[in-house]
């Protein structure tokens, strides 16, 4: 894992939180089945604005969705 330094301060690039990101177990698996959603619907050929759309989602989440769908590994869709 790589550093960033600014005014001083050490931060790592990426962080993982311990807590889920906030989100309760129930919340969590929630957010799960809009992401395997989000695949099913680039399977059947739907763009990710459409799918942003449809799920109340951020364009941005579906991008990102589906560069790991294309990717080929559904896990990596966080």
């Amino acid at each position: 894992m790589g550093v960033t330094f600014r005014a001083g301060r050490v931060y790592p690039e990426r962080v993982r939180y311990p807590d889920g990101g906030g989100l309760t177990v129930k919340q969590r698996a929630q957010r799960e089945r809009v992401r395997f959603e989000a695949a099913e619907m680039f399977e059947q050929g739907v763009a990710p604005p459409q799918v942003a759309q449809r799920l109340w989602v951020s364009r941005k989440s579906a991008y990102a969705w589906r560069e790991c769908w294309r990717a080929g590994d559904i896990l990596l869709i966080r």
